[in-house]
């Protein structure tokens, strides 16, 4: 659980070391407040995953399987769902805390709350895999993800700045 906790880690902020080296901090910024302002929708999920990982790990694999295939429709739906009024408000908001130097991080933004659509399918299975006694599982999905969200960094940060970067972190 803990390689799987680094992994989210590094797939979540090394885009920054990237995106710094080979974009400068300007673009950082504003790949930084985009990325901000889309995590809203991951806090959902970690709660989930800290609610439920107790109580499948005291169920038993067969009870805790039922329960998250009657649990993944009720927690993804409205998570992915809540994604749609920060989608379309990302162009309001972000100008008007940030200012209209920052309007450059709206489309990053919005890309970004694509790749989160699943957040609460996420919580709920990475639960259910640590209630098992089985976290390796998402370790080795978090270390796939992170190989190919830093194949996709030094692929399209180059050309495509914060914009390449948050479509490498879907």
């Amino acid at each position: 659980a803990q390689v799987g906790g680094i992994m989210t880690l590094l797939n979540l902020r090394l885009d920054f070391v990237l995106l710094s080296v080979m974009a400068g901090p300007a673009v950082l910024g504003v790949y930084a407040i985009a990325s901000k302002f889309a995590e809203l929708v991951k806090v959902p999920g970690m709660a989930l995953t800290y609610v439920l990982y107790p109580r499948y790990s005291r169920e038993g694999n067969v009870r805790a399987a039922a329960d998250v295939r009657r649990l993944l429709p009720r927690a993804g739906v409205p998570l992915a769902a809540a994604i749609v009024p920060l989608w379309a408000l990302a162009g309001w908001i972000i100008p008007a805390l940030y200012g209209s130097q920052f309007d450059h991080a709206v489309l990053p933004a919005r890309i970004i709350l694509l790749g989160l659509a699943l957040e609460g399918v996420a919580g709920v299975l990475t639960a259910f895999l640590y209630g098992i006694g089985r976290p390796g599982l998402n370790s080795w999905a978090m270390g796939a993800g992170l190989v190919v969200t830093v194949i996709l960094d030094l692929f399209l940060i180059p050309p495509f700045g914060s914009t390449g970067a948050a479509v490498a972190a879907l």
